[in-house]
């Protein structure tokens, strides 16, 4: 593998609600166990586990049951992270593990 430069990440007011490169989820909320946290995304994988990349630590909150960030008449839940557990390998400096 090669070591990359640390990610530059957007600031919340940055945000447009897409994924890079990506394309609206037809029908909407069709993936009912995507997450949103700070500015990344995270998967619920059991009813209380949260995965996602290992530059997205430090999740406070997450928002499930969201479709489009720029819609604040959406119904969702925000539920507040209670522990975190890194990656033992991951380098902030470098993103690397």
């Amino acid at each position: 593998y090669t070591k990359q430069k640390p990610v530059n990440r957007p600031s919340q007011d940055d945000i447009d609600g897409l994924i890079i490169g990506g394309e609206p989820v037809k029908p909407p909320f069709k993936y009912p166990y995507m997450v949103f946290g700070k500015e990344c995304g995270a998967s619920l994988i059991s009813a209380n586990v949260l995965l996602s990349a290992a530059h997205c630590a430090g999740f406070v909150d997450v928002q499930i049951g969201r479709h489009d960030l720029n819609d604040n008449t959406e119904k969702y839940e925000t539920f507040r992270v209670v522990e975190e557990v890194p990656h033992p390998l991951y380098d902030e400096t470098t993103s690397d593990y």
